[in-house]
């Protein structure tokens, strides 16, 4: 397998693992009292519209040609700190949880 095989599976991993935790936690918003419910809910939505912005850009690396996915991958890495640092803060900050 190819190293940019390898970081392709490694980001779908990755971004499997996000989607799962988001999914898990918007299942526990009920359980939240209602006050801080909305705040809960508007967090994770957040978030996830953020791992949906991952994932256009993981497509686009995927189907990228064999030249390109260098440049496409050094973006992606930038993009996915960000995102990562952001979203556990945000998480943490609802849950009270460290991720």
């Amino acid at each position: 397998m190819s190293k940019r095989d390898l970081f392709v599976e490694n980001l779908k991993r990755k971004l499997d693992g996000w989607n799962a935790e988001l999914d898990r936690l918007e299942a526990k918003a009920d359980a939240i009292d209602a006050q801080s419910r909305e705040r809960y809910r508007t967090t994770v939505q957040e978030v996830k519209e953020q791992v949906q912005q991952l994932e256009n850009k993981y497509l686009v690396l995927k189907n990228s040609t064999a030249d390109a996915w260098q440049d496409l991958k050094s973006g992606f890495e930038l993009a996915w700190q960000d995102f990562e640092a952001g979203a556990k803060a945000a998480l943490k900050k609802v849950t009270g949880n460290k991720y």
